[in-house]
């Protein structure tokens, strides 16, 4: 069947508006610290609003449950209707808050609870997004639809820090690009009330919810292990990248503020422009192989990468950032639709919720607030060697983990197939043919 192409556009401008509204937070820190966290000691005014930022991620494997538990037994649509609602409301509510000065300490608690809304939409919209599009499409191009997806998180990261360009002028001018962000999410949610549900989709009548869905995980426990560690590689990735970098350019003088932004613009580009490429490669030569070679590489590649752009040459300066960024896209390209094939249907939405959602919490949102605290506690060649060693261990068990958690479950029949080249339908068809 043909990917409707409205259910792709609502998908893609979900995911850019999650990732838009997400990270606004973390562009706009040190505005929002002073907003509403103030403190004498700037660092700790700005400690305050990582730890906001990183307390939304905690909040998300919460929004995966619920938005992944209501996407497996009442359907895709619905559930990411409610997640992409949650969304606009949050943000909404971040844009239009009375800061410290007018209303005291009840600002901060608003902020925090506005964060926490957004880190529960977020656990279910961003994999919902790319479950509904992936499985709406044909067979042979499951992974480029699902990096389709993925681009629109790029695109969205990269209007934050256009946003954040633009907005940064005055101290109030930040609240308009939140306020643009709320709109849209109003846009995602006319669209998303016309599109159809997703063909797997499999409805269900269940008397006790909570153990059909340990269920998915009893049955798939180390596929879901994996999709933590493979989620959770990436959020460092990304984040240290897209955050921790700007800020580590800046503070050693290697560059001024304005081209430090500037990196991340063209980093984000480059990943913009090269995931859906190897999403066309990983359905070419299977998703299993290429996360495999490509999270190895960025661990081969990261140390060299942090001591060539602290180098002080401009071109050497955008080669290394150029090579980085493309090997995050053969990563960032392969991994959601390798994690997804990694579940059948009755059990995706959340199973693949609560996994990425884990993954992205524990190491994703908290690596600006652990990268700020050990900058600022020892050297940089510690804070280096201490991620690079923390990589190592993702690369290591993402290796040994690949080969078993993509083997047929026994008890459903024990057909050798390997469930990334092939969809769960057929898989699913071939366990009962078999068993027939």
């Amino acid at each position: 069947m043909q990917l409707p192409k409205k259910t792709l556009c609502s998908s893609i401008l979900g995911s850019f508006i999650e990732f838009y509204d997400f990270t606004l937070f973390g562009y706009f820190s040190v505005a929002i610290s002073s907003t509403f966290f103030p403190a004498h000691d700037p660092y700790i005014s700005l400690l305050y609003t990582y730890t906001i930022f990183a307390v939304a991620f905690f909040f998300r494997p919460l929004g995966a449950i619920l938005f992944g538990t209501m996407g497996d037994l009442y359907g895709r649509k619905v559930a990411l209707s409610f997640s992409i609602l949650l969304m606009g409301i949050s943000t909404l509510a971040i844009a239009i808050c009375p800061s410290y000065t007018t209303l005291g300490g009840y600002s901060s608690i608003i902020i925090l609870i506005s964060r926490i809304l957004q880190g529960v939409s977020a656990g279910g919209e961003y994999s919902g997004s790319i479950i509904l599009t992936v499985e709406s499409s044909v067979e042979r191009s499951r992974g480029l639809t699902g990096s389709l997806v993925i681009t629109g998180c790029m695109l969205g990261a990269l209007m934050g820090s256009y946003a954040n360009y633009f907005f940064s002028d005055t101290s109030d001018s930040w609240r308009f690009a939140f306020l643009i962000g709320s709109t849209i999410s109003v846009l995602v949610l006319y669209i998303r009330s016309y599109i159809e549900e997703s063909p797997e989709y499999i409805p269900q009548q269940v008397s006790n919810k909570i153990s059909h869905l340990f269920q998915g995980i009893k049955e798939n426990y180390l596929g879901f292990l994996l999709s933590v560690l493979i989620s959770g590689y990436s959020g460092i990735l990304f984040y240290v990248m897209s955050m921790c970098l700007p800020t580590y350019l800046i503070k050693h003088g290697y560059m001024l503020q304005s081209n430090a932004r500037l990196s991340v613009t063209f980093s984000t580009l480059i990943m913009l422009t090269f995931i859906p490429v190897f999403g066309f490669l990983s359905d070419k030569i299977g998703r299993p192989k290429l996360v495999r070679i490509s999270s190895v590489l960025i661990f081969l590649s990261f140390y060299p990468f942090m001591k060539l752009i602290a180098w002080g040459d401009n071109t050497i300066l955008i080669m290394a950032i150029f090579t980085f960024s493309l090997m995050l896209a053969s990563y960032m390209g392969a991994m959601n639709t390798f994690i997804l094939e990694l579940f059948p249907p009755q059990y995706r939405y959340y199973t693949v919720a609560t996994s990425f959602s884990i993954g992205i919490s524990l190491f994703g949102g908290t690596s600006p607030l652990v990268w700020t605290y050990l900058e600022n506690n020892m050297s940089v060649e510690s804070v280096l060697l201490i991620y690079l060693a923390m990589m190592f261990v993702f690369c290591l068990l993402i290796g040994l983990l690949i080969p078993s958690a993509t083997r047929p479950n026994k008890e459903m029949g024990g057909v050798v197939v390997d469930r990334h080249e092939k969809t769960s339908t057929v898989f699913v068809a071939e366990v009962v043919k078999k068993s027939a």
